[in-house]
């Protein structure tokens, strides 16, 4: 199946949830990711983060919309970190 997406340029929806994950395998050209746990932890975030960091090219991050608010925190958590992650790169 990713030798697949790979010919076609397209990406695996990397989705982490309460209840699922997919593997974390870049197929395309840019990501695509589905971040939907409600209780990320910081090493969590932190982890995400540094695979999100690995990424070339566009990265596409969708969090989950909760009723308790919380993902515009969680975005504005992972911009930063990503931005550590990315200036360490360099």
């Amino acid at each position: 199946v990713f030798d697949l997406l790979k010919s076609k340029n397209i990406a695996l929806c990397i989705a982490d949830s309460e209840k699922l994950s997919t593997p974390i395998e870049i197929t395309a050209d840019f990501a695509y990711f589905r971040l939907r746990n409600e209780k990320y932890q910081l090493p969590d975030r932190e982890r995400w983060a540094a695979e999100i960091a690995k990424c070339s090219g566009d990265v596409f991050v969708y969090l989950k919309h909760e009723e308790s608010g919380i993902g515009p925190k969680f975005a504005q958590e992972l911009k930063e970190l990503l931005a550590n992650e990315l200036l360490a790169k360099h």
